[in-house]
Protein backbone atom coordinates (compact mmCIF):
# COMPACT_ATOMS: atom_id res chain seq x y z
CA UNK A 1 0.00 0.00 0.00
CA UNK A 2 1.27 3.66 -0.81
CA UNK A 3 1.62 5.36 2.53
CA UNK A 4 2.61 8.85 1.43
CA UNK A 5 -0.81 9.46 1.00
CA UNK A 6 -1.22 8.26 5.02
CA UNK A 7 1.01 10.59 6.59
CA UNK A 8 0.27 13.63 4.82
CA UNK A 9 -1.14 16.14 7.14
CA UNK A 10 -1.48 13.24 9.98
CA UNK A 11 -2.36 15.27 12.92
CA UNK A 12 -5.99 16.38 11.73
CA UNK A 13 -6.92 13.41 9.62
CA UNK A 14 -7.75 10.13 11.23
CA UNK A 15 -8.49 6.74 9.95
CA UNK A 16 -12.01 6.12 11.19
CA UNK A 17 -12.74 2.48 12.34
CA UNK A 18 -16.64 1.43 13.06
CA UNK A 19 -15.19 -2.26 14.29
CA UNK A 20 -12.42 -0.66 16.84
CA UNK A 21 -12.78 -0.53 20.61
CA UNK A 22 -9.86 1.95 21.31
CA UNK A 23 -8.30 5.13 19.66
CA UNK A 24 -5.20 4.86 18.49
CA UNK A 25 -2.49 7.21 17.85
CA UNK A 26 1.09 7.54 16.19
CA UNK A 27 2.11 10.92 17.44
CA UNK A 28 3.78 11.69 20.70
CA UNK A 29 3.07 15.06 20.52
CA UNK A 30 -1.00 15.41 20.36
CA UNK A 31 -1.00 14.17 23.81
CA UNK A 32 -1.65 16.92 26.69
CA UNK A 33 -1.24 14.47 29.38
CA UNK A 34 0.51 10.90 28.84
CA UNK A 35 0.93 7.81 30.96
CA UNK A 36 3.66 5.78 29.62
CA UNK A 37 2.78 1.38 29.58
CA UNK A 38 4.87 -1.30 29.62
CA UNK A 39 4.04 -5.29 29.10
CA UNK A 40 0.75 -4.22 27.51
CA UNK A 41 -0.08 -4.76 23.65
CA UNK A 42 -3.07 -4.87 20.75
CA UNK A 43 -4.09 -7.52 18.73
CA UNK A 44 -4.32 -6.75 15.17
CA UNK A 45 -7.18 -8.54 13.10
CA UNK A 46 -4.14 -10.37 11.73
CA UNK A 47 -3.12 -12.08 14.56
CA UNK A 48 -0.83 -9.83 15.41
CA UNK A 49 0.67 -8.43 18.53
CA UNK A 50 1.44 -4.55 19.17
CA UNK A 51 3.08 -2.61 21.65
CA UNK A 52 1.36 -0.16 23.82
CA UNK A 53 3.78 2.24 24.96
CA UNK A 54 1.33 4.66 26.66
CA UNK A 55 -1.88 6.35 27.36
CA UNK A 56 -3.62 9.64 27.80
CA UNK A 57 -6.05 11.91 26.40
CA UNK A 58 -6.15 13.97 23.46
CA UNK A 59 -7.60 17.74 22.81
CA UNK A 60 -8.53 17.13 18.88
CA UNK A 61 -10.24 20.91 18.56
CA UNK A 62 -12.69 22.83 20.69
CA UNK A 63 -15.17 19.84 19.89
CA UNK A 64 -12.97 16.44 20.52
CA UNK A 65 -11.42 15.37 23.44
CA UNK A 66 -10.58 11.84 23.29
CA UNK A 67 -9.97 9.51 25.87
CA UNK A 68 -7.83 7.08 26.93
CA UNK A 69 -5.75 7.04 23.75
CA UNK A 70 -3.28 4.19 23.18
CA UNK A 71 0.07 5.38 22.02
CA UNK A 72 1.44 3.14 19.45
CA UNK A 73 4.25 4.83 17.70
CA UNK A 74 4.49 1.78 15.12
CA UNK A 75 1.11 2.74 13.43
CA UNK A 76 1.29 4.43 10.35
CA UNK A 77 -1.60 6.51 10.70
CA UNK A 78 -4.32 7.60 13.88
CA UNK A 79 -6.74 5.26 14.16
CA UNK A 80 -10.33 6.52 14.98
CA UNK A 81 -12.84 4.25 17.03
CA UNK A 82 -16.52 5.50 16.25
CA UNK A 83 -18.10 3.32 18.36
CA UNK A 84 -16.39 4.91 21.48
CA UNK A 85 -16.13 8.83 19.81
CA UNK A 86 -20.34 8.04 19.85
CA UNK A 87 -20.69 6.27 23.45
CA UNK A 88 -18.46 9.28 25.05
CA UNK A 89 -19.74 12.15 23.22
CA UNK A 90 -23.23 13.57 22.10
CA UNK A 91 -22.63 13.12 18.55
CA UNK A 92 -24.35 12.25 15.44
CA UNK A 93 -22.42 10.66 12.56
CA UNK A 94 -24.69 10.52 9.49
CA UNK A 95 -24.67 9.80 5.64
CA UNK A 96 -24.82 12.71 3.14
CA UNK A 97 -24.37 12.72 -0.87
CA UNK A 98 -20.69 12.27 -1.00
CA UNK A 99 -19.49 12.20 2.45
CA UNK A 100 -20.17 11.64 6.19
CA UNK A 101 -20.60 14.04 8.40
CA UNK A 102 -19.93 14.59 11.84
CA UNK A 103 -22.78 16.55 14.42
CA UNK A 104 -23.09 17.67 17.51
CA UNK A 105 -26.80 16.27 18.86
CA UNK A 106 -27.63 19.28 20.95
CA UNK A 107 -26.99 22.18 18.47
CA UNK A 108 -26.73 19.90 15.53
CA UNK A 109 -23.72 22.19 14.69
CA UNK A 110 -20.94 20.19 12.35
CA UNK A 111 -18.17 18.98 13.66
CA UNK A 112 -16.22 17.05 10.96
CA UNK A 113 -16.14 15.18 7.71
CA UNK A 114 -15.45 11.81 6.43
CA UNK A 115 -14.60 11.61 3.20
CA UNK A 116 -12.80 8.46 1.38
CA UNK A 117 -9.71 7.78 -0.05
CA UNK A 118 -7.93 4.47 -1.09
CA UNK A 119 -10.24 2.45 0.42
CA UNK A 120 -10.09 4.06 3.79
CA UNK A 121 -12.53 6.31 5.86
CA UNK A 122 -10.36 9.75 6.71
CA UNK A 123 -11.54 12.06 9.53
CA UNK A 124 -11.10 15.70 8.62
CA UNK A 125 -11.40 17.81 12.08
CA UNK A 126 -11.02 21.63 11.83
CA UNK A 127 -8.41 23.19 14.00
CA UNK A 128 -9.29 25.30 16.88
CA UNK A 129 -10.17 28.86 15.14
CA UNK A 130 -9.54 31.04 18.78
CA UNK A 131 -6.47 33.14 19.09
CA UNK A 132 -5.65 34.84 22.29
CA UNK A 133 -7.03 38.06 20.99
CA UNK A 134 -10.50 36.41 20.11
CA UNK A 135 -10.48 35.07 23.53
CA UNK A 136 -9.68 38.42 24.84
CA UNK A 137 -12.45 40.17 22.97
CA UNK A 138 -14.87 37.64 24.24
CA UNK A 139 -14.11 37.84 27.86
CA UNK A 140 -14.69 41.82 27.50
CA UNK A 141 -18.31 41.51 26.56
CA UNK A 142 -20.06 41.22 29.31
CA UNK A 143 -23.10 38.33 30.35
CA UNK A 144 -25.80 40.81 29.54
CA UNK A 145 -24.72 41.87 26.10
CA UNK A 146 -23.98 38.27 25.30
CA UNK A 147 -27.35 37.34 26.82
CA UNK A 148 -29.40 39.46 23.85
CA UNK A 149 -27.17 38.95 20.83
CA UNK A 150 -27.73 35.27 21.46
CA UNK A 151 -31.39 35.92 21.00
CA UNK A 152 -32.14 35.48 25.54
CA UNK A 153 -31.12 32.37 25.56
CA UNK A 154 -31.75 30.77 29.13
CA UNK A 155 -28.48 30.28 31.27
CA UNK A 156 -27.99 26.54 30.67
CA UNK A 157 -28.22 27.23 27.04
CA UNK A 158 -25.50 30.03 27.25
CA UNK A 159 -23.46 27.57 29.38
CA UNK A 160 -23.75 25.25 26.82
CA UNK A 161 -22.66 27.56 24.29
CA UNK A 162 -19.65 29.05 26.69
CA UNK A 163 -18.44 25.31 27.35
CA UNK A 164 -18.03 25.25 23.43
CA UNK A 165 -16.15 28.53 22.87
CA UNK A 166 -14.93 30.69 25.76
CA UNK A 167 -17.82 33.68 26.71
CA UNK A 168 -17.88 35.66 29.78
CA UNK A 169 -19.34 33.86 32.68
CA UNK A 170 -22.35 34.57 33.97
CA UNK A 171 -23.79 36.92 35.92
CA UNK A 172 -26.07 35.41 38.72
CA UNK A 173 -27.33 39.22 39.46
CA UNK A 174 -28.72 39.93 35.93
CA UNK A 175 -31.94 39.72 35.49
CA UNK A 176 -33.31 40.67 31.91
CA UNK A 177 -36.72 42.50 32.22
CA UNK A 178 -37.18 41.64 28.55
CA UNK A 179 -37.39 37.50 29.80
CA UNK A 180 -39.29 38.41 32.77
CA UNK A 181 -42.30 39.84 30.22
CA UNK A 182 -41.68 37.12 27.86
CA UNK A 183 -42.39 34.30 30.06
CA UNK A 184 -45.69 36.15 31.79
CA UNK A 185 -49.12 34.63 30.73
CA UNK A 186 -51.77 35.97 29.97
CA UNK A 187 -54.74 35.97 32.35
CA UNK A 188 -57.79 34.30 31.22
CA UNK A 189 -60.69 35.72 29.66
CA UNK A 190 -63.87 36.27 31.90
CA UNK A 191 -66.53 34.40 30.83
CA UNK A 192 -68.88 36.62 28.86
CA UNK A 193 -72.08 34.14 28.99
CA UNK A 194 -74.20 35.11 31.77
CA UNK A 195 -77.49 32.50 32.32
CA UNK A 196 -80.46 32.99 34.49
CA UNK A 197 -80.98 32.24 37.58
CA UNK A 198 -84.00 29.86 37.13
CA UNK A 199 -85.80 27.81 34.34
CA UNK A 200 -87.82 29.80 32.20
CA UNK A 201 -86.85 33.36 33.15
CA UNK A 202 -86.09 33.58 29.91
CA UNK A 203 -86.58 32.11 26.12
CA UNK A 204 -84.74 32.99 23.21
CA UNK A 205 -86.39 32.75 20.05
CA UNK A 206 -85.16 32.32 16.35
CA UNK A 207 -87.07 31.47 12.49
CA UNK A 208 -85.02 30.40 10.17
CA UNK A 209 -86.06 30.31 6.14
CA UNK A 210 -87.09 29.92 3.90
CA UNK A 211 -85.75 26.88 2.92
CA UNK A 212 -84.62 26.28 -0.62
CA UNK A 213 -86.05 23.01 -1.28
CA UNK A 214 -89.86 22.14 0.51
CA UNK A 215 -89.19 19.20 2.89
CA UNK A 216 -91.76 16.24 2.34
CA UNK A 217 -94.49 17.86 4.48
CA UNK A 218 -93.87 21.51 2.68
CA UNK A 219 -92.30 23.10 5.77
CA UNK A 220 -90.40 26.04 4.68
CA UNK A 221 -89.39 27.49 8.21
CA UNK A 222 -88.27 26.57 11.74
CA UNK A 223 -88.89 27.92 14.95
CA UNK A 224 -86.15 27.58 17.40
CA UNK A 225 -86.58 28.38 21.08
CA UNK A 226 -83.97 28.04 23.13
CA UNK A 227 -84.13 28.21 27.53
CA UNK A 228 -81.40 30.38 28.81
CA UNK A 229 -80.04 28.42 31.70
CA UNK A 230 -80.06 24.89 30.50
CA UNK A 231 -79.52 25.81 26.66
CA UNK A 232 -81.99 23.39 26.26
CA UNK A 233 -83.16 23.96 22.66
CA UNK A 234 -86.95 23.09 20.66
CA UNK A 235 -86.99 22.92 17.36
CA UNK A 236 -91.17 23.71 15.12
CA UNK A 237 -91.83 22.95 11.63
CA UNK A 238 -93.24 26.41 9.91
CA UNK A 239 -95.14 26.65 6.18
CA UNK A 240 -95.57 30.23 7.23
CA UNK A 241 -94.04 32.95 9.41
CA UNK A 242 -97.40 33.55 10.31
CA UNK A 243 -97.97 30.28 12.13
CA UNK A 244 -95.50 31.78 14.95
CA UNK A 245 -98.49 33.10 16.38
CA UNK A 246 -100.07 29.99 16.78
CA UNK A 247 -97.12 28.05 17.65
CA UNK A 248 -95.57 29.96 20.46
CA UNK A 249 -98.59 30.51 22.55
CA UNK A 250 -99.19 26.96 22.50
CA UNK A 251 -95.77 26.17 23.61
CA UNK A 252 -95.96 28.54 26.42
CA UNK A 253 -99.28 26.80 27.68
CA UNK A 254 -97.45 23.41 27.48
CA UNK A 255 -94.57 24.64 29.86
CA UNK A 256 -96.47 27.01 32.01
CA UNK A 257 -96.51 25.91 35.48
CA UNK A 258 -97.34 26.86 38.91
CA UNK A 259 -93.80 27.75 39.61
CA UNK A 260 -93.04 29.69 36.13
CA UNK A 261 -95.81 31.45 34.91
CA UNK A 262 -93.54 34.69 33.73
CA UNK A 263 -91.32 34.23 30.58
CA UNK A 264 -89.21 37.05 28.42
CA UNK A 265 -89.26 36.05 25.26
CA UNK A 266 -87.30 37.64 22.29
Amino acid sequence: MNTHFLLHNITYRWVIDSGATSHICRDRNMYHSYTSLSDYYVMLPNSTKVKIEGIRSIQLNDDIHLHNVLFIPSFRFNLLSLLKLLNENQFQFTMQSNNFVLQDLTTMRRIGIAKQDQGLLFFYFPESKFTFNNIDSCNLVSYDTWHKRLGHVPINVYNLIANKTILSSVDSHFHCSTCQLAKQNRLSFSNPNHFSPNFFDLLHADIWGPFRELTYDRFKYFLTLVEDKSRFTWIFLLKNKSDCAIVIPQFLSYIETPTCKNFVLF
